[in-house]
């Protein structure tokens, strides 16, 4: 029984040092952990996948690249959009965890307004969460691009 409380705390420490060690890089980078809900881990994993912000030219190529991105499968004269399978998940992941944290009791009022206007405009909650996803990822661009720190204005 010792020995498994010492390798549970051995564990303990190891995370602690892990978090200490993605902060102090992400002091240095960017300034994600300024929205609401966007921990270290968090942040640390979309600087992870993103790599260099420079490879994408819009909010839209992040998007594709994190699989945010509805895609089109057309027949003849219809016209469908459905959720892309591709991209990188862990990416896609993370957004849909960053703006699960925005809808929260303690999230941010402003995503909590588009997510309610979008399902008062006939959408599931999903198809909201969806636009409340790209809305996160286009934050996440500018935020990257221009080194800024988030403005719940």
């Amino acid at each position: 029984m010792k020995r498994k409380v010492r390798r549970l705390l051995d564990i303990h420490y190891k995370v602690t040092d892990l978090e200490k060690d993605m902060t102090e890089l992400l002091k240095d980078n960017y300034t994600i952990q300024t929205i609401s809900g966007c921990g270290v881990v968090l942040a640390s994993t979309i600087i992870g996948e993103i790599r260099d912000i420079n490879r994408f030219t819009s909010p839209g190529a992040l998007s594709k690249y994190a699989g945010c991105s509805p895609r089109e499968r057309s027949s003849g004269k219809k016209t469908r959009h459905v959720k892309s399978r591709s991209g990188n998940r862990r990416l896609n992941c993370a957004f849909h965890r960053m703006a699960l944290s925005q809808i929260s009791r303690m999230g941010n009022e402003k995503a909590r307004t588009y997510f309610r206007r979008k399902i008062s405009e006939g959408k599931s909650k999903s198809q909201a969460l969806v636009c409340l996803r790209r809305q996160m990822v286009n934050i996440v661009w500018m935020m990257m691009k221009h080194k800024t720190v988030y403005r719940n204005a």
